[in-house]
């Protein structure tokens, strides 16, 4: 979302203000949008992370640079043709590509493929191709000392509704009028909100602050910016995929938040060696459309659970660990909004497994997962999360049997045909009950799970589970 003012001046008085939301895709700086769209330039092959003096080096390669779908596609020309012919199974992929364009300077790394068309004679040309998902852009980035990155931020705009997620207040608007109601003038200021920050290691930061930019479109319209960034710091310069990581985790978090697929709008890197920040595109980050079935976020309306409901900062980096060290408990939640829906008997079966995951490994260290003669792993989640299950499902224990019941007859039965919308019942309800688990254990507290039982937007969920079981 971007904020346009249009002052419209006649007859020596200011006509009202127009404030629109204007969504124009993708913030991009315009040089790091002109090289995606595509650019000519000199390339460096890159076969380790140190960069050195580029400009001295004789082995550059012209070729063309562009966005292809979901990567960046950089093509070099080959001049001789009989070496590359010799070498063309056995080149490593490269750990990244550097290249000063008719646009930028810019760095290609995460490079995941390498692929050669050699032609000896005729008229056809001989080309080395390389595919990568993280494009940074900067100016002086033949300056940079190597690929290793020390900084990586992401930006989402959605106005004043994503900032007061997290309880930012970035913009103030003072507007006064005459005694006719004439707007007589427009008074915009854009506070620098503090960073929020926490560590996640002993070398890396993670750090959440309002940030907002101010320019002119093509037809000199101001145009005022306003977004919530996430950025990840590190003293020990590490790969750009590494340090990603806790970003791809707080984009998730946002999209269980908010119901949908939250696409990150712009991004920043620091680069070892470089003392100001370059652009960055990714591809994981920056997803134009979310994959086929899951909507957008929903940005404007109120979100499932709040900053504040998880302990903000502190307990944003507790969701950032808590992924890392149960993968496969979060990835039933998350894989949706990187992957899509899949069907509603697989999802019951994940999420279980999720469940099962969960438990079991907390059997040791936690009373709450200790194993009870005739509990099930559901029925240990549903009592851990307690009351604000309880009262929302009518009743847990038979809610729990039904579900664990499901699952070991789709695991283990190939002749089950269950009622679809049992199914569906019971998957929906028990994604709720792990968001809220997790997220508990997070905050710390029992918060999160009593704000998602509460809110209205399951209220048909709700009645379809009840149905379900029978329940009043």
């Amino acid at each position: 979302m971007k904020w346009t003012f249009h002052c419209v001046f006649a007859a020596a008085r200011v006509d009202p203000v127009v404030l629109e939301d204007v969504d124009q895709g993708l913030v991009l700086d315009e040089r790091l949008a002109a090289t995606l769209s595509g650019g000519v330039g000199y390339f460096w092959i890159l076969d380790s992370p140190r960069i050195g003096n580029v400009l001295d080096r004789d082995d550059f390669v012209p070729g063309f640079v562009r966005r292809s779908g979901d990567v960046v596609e950089i093509h070099t020309l080959v001049s001789d043709v009989v070496t590359a012919l010799g070498f063309a199974h056995r080149e490593p992929i490269p750990r990244g590509v550097i290249g000063a364009t008719e646009h930028s300077g810019i760095l290609l790394v995460n490079v995941s493929g390498r692929q050669s068309s050699l032609s000896v004679g005729g008229s056809r040309a001989s080309v080395l191709r390389f595919r990568g998902r993280t494009l940074i852009s900067h100016a002086q980035i033949v300056d940079a000392s190597s690929t290793l990155v020390t900084a990586l931020a992401s930006n989402y705009v959605g106005g004043q509704s994503l900032l007061s997620w997290a309880r930012f207040d970035a913009v103030d608007e003072q507007v006064e009028t005459d005694d006719e109601r004439r707007v007589q003038s427009v008074q915009i200021t854009l506070k620098q909100t503090p960073a929020l920050a926490t560590m996640l290691t002993r070398a890396t930061q993670l750090r959440v602050c309002a940030d907002w930019r101010v320019g002119r479109d093509d037809r000199s319209q101001h145009i005022i910016s306003t977004s919530l960034q996430i950025e990840v710091d590190t003293s020990r310069p590490t790969e750009a995929r590494l340090l990603m990581v806790p970003l791809f985790r707080c984009q998730e978090l946002l999209s269980l938040a908010f119901g949908g697929f939250l696409r990150a709008d712009s991004g920043r890197a620091g680069l070892e060696g470089l003392e100001t920040r370059g652009e960055v595109w990714d591809a994981y980050l920056m997803q134009e459309q979310p994959p086929p079935g899951v909507p957008p976020a929903r940005v404007k309306e109120r979100p499932i659970f709040r900053f504040d409901d998880i302990k903000g900062i502190e307990g944003l980096g507790r969701w950032v660990r808590l992924c890392s060290r149960y993968p496969r408990a979060v990835a039933p939640l998350t894989n949706f909004y990187r992957l899509g829906p899949s069907s509603d008997p697989v999802r019951l079966l994940e999420i279980a497994s999720a469940m099962e995951h969960w438990v079991t490994r907390h059997r040791r260290s936690s009373r709450w997962a200790a194993r009870v003669r005739g509990r099930s792993i559901a029925e240990t989640v549903a009592l851990h999360v307690g009351t604000p299950f309880a009262e929302w499902c009518g009743d847990p224990k038979k809610w729990a049997d039904g579900f664990w019941e499901h699952y070991n007859l789709l695991k283990h039965d190939p002749e089950f045909d269950p009622d679809p919308l049992a199914v569906k019942a019971f998957q929906e309800s028990a994604y709720l009950l792990l968001i809220a688990e997790l997220l508990n254990r997070v905050a710390q507290s029992t918060v999160p799970a009593r704000r998602i039982f509460s809110d209205y937007r399951f209220e048909t969920l709700r009645g379809w589970t009840h149905e379900t079981l029978r329940t009043p």
